[in-house]
């Protein structure tokens, strides 16, 4: 078998791997937690003109939204709908990245210096086996959230800017850069470090052609921007989110430059857990180090690709130094692919180093830096990885009241629990009740509900019996509601609880009727 076979059986595996276990991630079909099901229950409710308009779940991109309410119409409300827009982004985030990967390895700055090796098959399958196994790329291609697009944005911006030139690439950039800032918020920083990586190099050789290329699709993009900004912000006030948003902003930022040793231990902080998260790599020192070889290594023979790939990520550390966008975590995940390109860069220039020393060299840390995500990418098989407000199990609970309803019951759900069972109950056909008095006054902000399936019920008196849906695995304790018993302690008759949640059974004895 040729060379080259095996290197595109590789390529393929690869690529169905990473396919599968996005796959695999979404079918698991795990629970909403709570920021899901807060954005679940607006797209549902909401008109699509309402999905302009400030939403209590947040602010997100209006383009996302209304793609997600399209295709709710068409194949209902499941948690399986709502994620499929994510579950399209990241595979197509793969094939892109594919696309990206060998456009890189192709690319070399330096056409007068051929003692420069310019990288090979070898890039492209270390930097595919990064991507494909990156466990947060993995989860958040099955998240009701826009991180996924952030992604496949950023995917394409790079295959566009890596593949194209002259009047092709500006028609193409203009009308990409017009839609996916309706999509994706963060696509800016990488279309605008796109913008000036062009405009500084055709001013700096005078190519008059694609400056004018560079700004003809650079206008647009802009205005396209701040119109989505322009509501961005509208929503944030009117929404009471400016402070908070401005909190998130601050505290998930970093000090630029650093001044103090406190700085410098934050910035330590941060590089060791923007490895670990978004990047999905357990190994900060051989990451960075290999990051760093590879940013020597592109500055040799491709510096346009270097500046291309690093530019965003200043862009973005200059907006959270201001306080106007969070540099940490899900925020960055966008920066994932430019990072794992330069690592894989790092790593493959090691192996091409020469000799068989620097193979096994390169054989080693390549290893080593793959070894734990691979494992825990792979778990993915098994089990869904949870979210990150933990593992959400309401359904067995209400399952559970459902099999065990008797008439004039009544269901309160307390506490946080309140925004998941919203986006549940119609399913299990909770409905709102209205009853007479309090039977659970020691628990503040609950909602009661009664079953339909099973008749509405006489809630005219007071309920002899109800179960109570709360967050986590304590005790509420309700009081009892009669006269000769008020504020007596009520422990609960059965309590069955779940990874995330607790469901307790109460009789009222003597109530008030």
């Amino acid at each position: 078998m040729q060379r080259r076979t095996v290197h595109h059986l590789a390529l393929v595996g690869i690529l169905a791997s990473g396919i599968v276990l996005r796959l695999a991630q979404y079918l698991h079909n795990r629970e909403f937690w709570y920021d899901e099901a807060c954005l679940a229950v607006a797209i549902l409710q909401q008109p699509f003109s309402g999905l302009i308009g400030p939403l209590e779940a947040g602010t997100f991109p209006i383009g996302f939204l209304g793609t997600v309410k399209l295709v709710t119409l068409f194949a209902g409300g499941s948690e399986y709908a709502l994620r499929l827009v994510p579950l399209l982004a990241g595979i197509l985030s793969l094939g892109l990245f594919a696309g990206i990967a060998w456009r890189m390895a192709k690319h070399q700055d330096s056409k007068d210096n051929p003692s420069v090796p310019a990288s090979d098959w070898g890039f492209v399958l270390i930097a595919m086996a990064f991507f494909a196994f990156s466990k947060h790329l993995i989860y958040y291609s099955s998240e009701v959230r826009h991180y996924a697009l952030d992604v496949l944005a950023v995917c394409i911006a790079y295959f566009i800017a890596l593949r194209l030139d002259g009047p092709k690439k500006s028609m193409y950039m203009a009308i990409f850069g017009v839609v996916v800032l309706w999509y994706s918020l963060a696509a800016v920083f990488v279309l605008a470090g796109i913008g000036m990586v062009d405009l500084i190099e055709s001013a700096w050789k005078r190519q008059r052609r694609v400056l004018l290329c560079t700004l003809a699709w650079g206008i647009p993009c802009g205005l396209s921007f701040l119109i989505h900004m322009y509501i961005f912000r509208m929503n944030v006030t009117a929404s009471d989110l400016g402070d908070l948003f401005a909190q998130t902003c601050a505290y998930l930022s970093v000090p630029i430059p650093p001044r103090t040793a406190e700085d410098i231990r934050v910035w330590r902080e941060f590089l060791t857990h923007f490895v670990s998260f978004p990047g999905g790599l357990t190994t900060p020192l051989l990451a960075l180090m290999a990051c760093m070889i590879g940013i020597l290594s592109l500055w040799i023979r491709a510096r346009r690709v270097l500046f291309l790939l690093l530019v965003p990520g200043g862009l973005v550390m200059a907006a959270s130094a201001l306080h106007q966008y969070p540099f940490r975590n899900q925020y960055i995940l966008f920066l994932v692919p430019s990072f794992l390109l330069v690592i894989a860069e790092g790593v493959n220039a090691v192996r091409t180093c020469g000799g068989i020393r620097w193979s096994v060299t390169a054989m080693v840390l390549l290893s080593v830096l793959l070894a734990r995500p691979v494992v825990q990418s792979m778990k993915v098989l098994v089990e869904a990885r949870s979210g990150p407000g933990g593992v959400s199990e309401i359904k067995p609970l209400l399952r559970h009241v459902q099999e065990n309803w008797q008439e004039g019951d009544v269901l309160y759900v307390a506490d946080i629990q309140r925004v998941c069972f919203e986006y549940y109950r119609p399913h299990f056909g909770y409905a709102p009740a209205t009853v007479p008095i309090d039977a659970a006054p020691g628990v503040k902000e609950k909602d009661a509900f009664t079953l339909t399936t099973r008749g509405i019920g006489d809630h005219s008196l007071a309920p002899k019996r109800f179960w109570l849906l709360h967050q986590g695995h304590g005790t509420y304790m309700p009081f009892a509601t009669s006269e000769k018993t008020k504020n007596t302690a009520v422990p609960p008759v059965e309590r069955e609880m779940s990874a995330s949640s607790t469901l307790e059974m109460y009789t009222v004895e003597n109530s008030t009727h």
